[in-house]
């Protein structure tokens, strides 16, 4: 009987950090776009023209769907000591 509760709050502990980190996931993301979009509303540094700008309220994303997260590393390529 203690090994099925000691199962049980293994795996609601899991679900618990599965559940945090699917909004960190989609909190990354919508930072994201916002960071893109303000970029681009952003005078200083858009690349686009002045008259686009004017009417310019953001992308149109598709919704968050952490079916499609891939997860890995990435490795610099570079000497950034040249």
């Amino acid at each position: 009987m203690t090994f099925k509760w000691i199962s049980l709050i293994i795996t609601l502990l899991a679900l618990n950090d599965s559940n945090l980190m699917c909004q960190t996931y989609f909190d990354e993301v919508q930072k994201f776009c916002n960071d893109t979009d303000e970029g681009f509303a952003d005078s200083a540094k858009s690349i686009l023209p002045a008259e686009v700008r004017l009417h310019f309220h953001g992308l149109e994303y598709f919704p968050v769907n952490t079916k499609f997260r891939v997860k890995g590393t990435s490795k610099n390529l570079f000497d950034e000591s040249r």
